[in-house]
């Protein structure tokens, strides 16, 4: 399959500490295919993204206050963590498939 031309679904929300909002989550990745979630303010349970599925990858900054994390749900991408980039507010990673790399980044804004 030529990289360039391959669809590659992201989608963002803000789950608001909610468990509920995490499974309307996984209903709209399944429904829509997609591969990369950017997320903000999960629920965080046992150090992990209540109601998220055990079997996709979440990147976190593994601080204390967890604001954002990324989910990668397509296992045909590899990621990895760029921590010089990441903190809690922030989440950096360096996505790979087949011969294409790119950088995909998940910020928390607090209102003032």
């Amino acid at each position: 399959m030529d990289d360039r031309k391959a669809e590659l679904k992201c989608a963002q929300i803000n789950l608001l500490h909610a468990g509920v909002e995490a499974a309307n989550l996984m209903k709209y990745k399944a429904e829509n295919k997609v591969a990369i979630m950017s997320t903000q303010v999960p629920y965080i349970h046992l150090e992990r993204g209540a109601g998220i599925d055990t079997k996709y990858r979440i990147f976190t900054s593994r601080e204390a206050r967890i604001k954002t994390f990324l989910i990668i749900t397509n296992t045909n991408l590899d990621a990895t963590l760029i921590s010089q980039f990441s903190e809690q507010d922030t989440i950096t990673l360096e996505v790979t498939r087949g011969n294409t790399a790119f950088i995909v980044a998940s910020r928390y804004f607090e209102r003032q």
